[in-house]
């Protein structure tokens, strides 16, 4: 019996041993010489501490200790080169697994000026910008990321601030079909699985937030990619809070993706997340759970260009709201929405070929304040449109417009169980509904509006 304990004991010695061997830990001050003072260019630090985890090709911590560490994301090209910056990701990971990059609260990494971004070529002077939009990279102007992941798996990253400084970018010719459609995001992700970014602050960059572009190689068969955001914050960035380019399997909690082109500038679309796969990419199974989608300078939640190469995207719990832009503008199957609040306006739906893939509303609740636009609802060309328990809250916009032709049943949207109350202080300019639309189960009207009360009839409900 005592020599079966001693083997025990010397096994799991031996495991415990192994595996803490096999971990290497790393400190990005201790080990690299990190300031984080707030003056103190770190930049080396960081290009040195990605440098060593490509190497290792082992399991590793890197732990960010809390700091203002001041990096450098762009330098000067070499004399033969016509582009005249290029960039620096701030920490570039390719081929790794099982890392984790661990920052504290007061964790920031903080872009410094002078950063170019757009069109500019050189000239005797220097360098000069682009009067005119541009699609010739040999004047394209970009700026590192702040993590650039390249076919990784098994990455954990949380509780890092990182500012891209957008106020500060000097700005130089449009590049790309419209805006500046140039790299420099929070998080560009790409092949990659099992990823899981927490806590994060990724604001004020020239592009996206977090952009997301994991090929597909099995189409819809393509096996879940099994991504996760998790309390992170998407703000203030030039085009997009999130943009999904490519992938299946995601899942964002207690997310927010705000704010978009409300800094120095604004690239189309604007939108807080934009479903937009490359050519032979499809985005598929996502997930938004308690989620904020506000004041971007396009529309909140966006599906538009990658029709039937997008699908089964599900909402819940979430705050979308549209200022001075639409809330929700969706084209491609599978969208649904459950308990939302919706502030703005919802276009479209999709053309959908079976009841599964329509467009469907649970229990969500529409308003229209500050909105621009015209109706809490317009939707044209959708097919298998549902709106099951639903309120309907207008005080400036028509509630419903759908177009539909009534011969065809899939074309008539279905609205059970929802309530519809006029909160409006003058009368519409919009119709409040349309045709051809099939009202089931029990619908409530509530006349609520004082331009009512002013002609003598009285509130039904407040």
């Amino acid at each position: 019996m005592k020599f079966w304990f001693n083997s025990i004991t010397i096994t799991l010695f031996l495991l415990f041993s192994f595996t803490s061997l096999a971990q290497i830990n790393l400190d990005l001050k201790k080990d690299f010489r990190a300031k984080g003072d707030g003056k103190t260019d770190d930049t080396q630090a960081f290009l040195n501490a990605a440098r060593k985890i490509n190497e290792l090709k082992t399991s590793v911590v890197l732990r960010i200790p809390k700091g203002n560490y001041i990096v450098h994301p762009q330098k000067p090209s070499s004399p033969e080169s016509e582009t005249p910056f290029l960039p620096v990701d701030v920490l570039y990971l390719k081929d790794c697994r099982n890392v984790s990059i661990v920052g504290e609260k007061g964790t920031v990494i903080r872009y410094a000026p002078p950063l170019y971004f757009g069109g500019f070529q050189k000239n005797k002077k220097g360098v000069q910008k682009l009067s005119k939009r541009t699609t010739d990279w040999k004047f394209r102007v970009a700026i590192g990321h702040g993590f650039n992941l390249e076919s990784c798996s098994n990455v954990n990253i949380s509780s890092i601030e990182i500012d891209g400084n957008n106020p500060s970018f000097i700005l130089g010719g449009e590049f790309g079909d419209v805006g500046m459609q140039i790299d420099n995001d929070g998080a560009f992700i790409k092949d990659c699985n099992n990823i899981s970014l927490s806590n994060l602050y990724l604001h004020h960059f020239g592009r996206d937030g977090i952009l997301i572009l994991n090929r597909t190689p099995q189409n819809f068969g393509t096996a879940s990619q099994h991504i996760s955001l998790t309390n992170c914050r998407f703000e203030y960035n030039g085009r997009q809070g999130f943009s999904w380019g490519g992938g299946v399997g995601l899942v964002a909690t207690n997310c927010s993706f705000n704010y978009t082109g409300k800094s120095k500038f604004s690239s189309p679309p604007g939108a807080g997340v934009d479903f937009e796969p490359n050519a032979g990419y499809i985005v598929k199974d996502g997930v938004f759970n308690n989620c904020n989608f506000k004041n971007n300078s396009g529309v909140a939640v966006l599906a538009d260009q990658g029709g039937f190469n997008v699908s089964n995207i599900r909402f819940k719990n979430c705050l979308i709201w549209g200022e001075p832009s639409a809330a929700i503008w969706v084209k491609s199957p599978a969208f649904s929405f459950e308990d939302c609040r919706i502030n703005g306006c919802f276009y479209f739906g999709c053309a959908a070929r079976t009841i599964d893939e329509g467009t469907k509303f649970t229990g969500c609740i529409f308003t229209d304040a500050n909105s621009k636009n015209n109706y809490l609802v317009e939707s044209n060309g959708s097919k298998y449109l549902l709106f099951d328990g639903c309120t309907f809250r207008a005080s400036a916009n028509g509630l419903l417009y759908i177009a539909a032709n009534a011969a065809k049943t899939e074309e008539r949207a279905v609205i059970k169980d929802c309530k519809f109350i006029n909160l409006y202080t003058v009368p519409s300019k919009a119709g409040a509904f349309t045709t051809n639309t099939d009202f089931t189960g029990k619908t409530i009207f509530l006349d609520s509006s004082r331009h009512s009360r002013k002609r003598g009839n009285p509130a039904q409900a407040k």
